[in-house]
């Protein structure tokens, strides 16, 4: 696939994401206010590293959005043992992030093939 058309896809793909979390991690109550605000910004830092990384070409660049999307994971995780999300959420997420994830991972081996 196109760097342009992984680009596209795997931003649609992660606005899924945000659009699933972002109004349940907006009701988390004001205890938890440091987390909330934590794994929002985590979560939102992603679209423009996406950007970023389409812009340049650079395959260093995708393996910063693997490790952020590996941050936001660990963010939901701990949000459950805490009981901001339910498991369902959780898996729900999970699921929406395989499938930014697998984007990802193809557009990393695409550049790795490229050279």
């Amino acid at each position: 696939m196109h760097n342009s058309a992984n680009q596209m896809l795997i931003v649609e793909k992660y606005e899924k994401l945000i659009n699933y979390l972002y109004p349940i991690l907006q009701s988390i109550p004001r205890t938890h206010g440091v987390a909330k605000s934590l794994v929002l910004n985590d979560l939102l830092t992603v679209p423009p590293m996406m950007i970023i990384a389409g812009k340049t070409g650079l395959v260093s660049k995708l393996y910063l959005i693997d490790a952020q999307l590996a941050t936001v994971r660990y963010w939901m995780r701990f949000l459950v043992v805490r009981k901001c999300l339910t498991k369902h959420q959780e898996q729900t997420a999970q699921v929406l992030m395989a499938e930014v994830g697998s984007i990802l991972g193809s557009w990393i081996s695409s550049k790795k093939k490229q050279g």
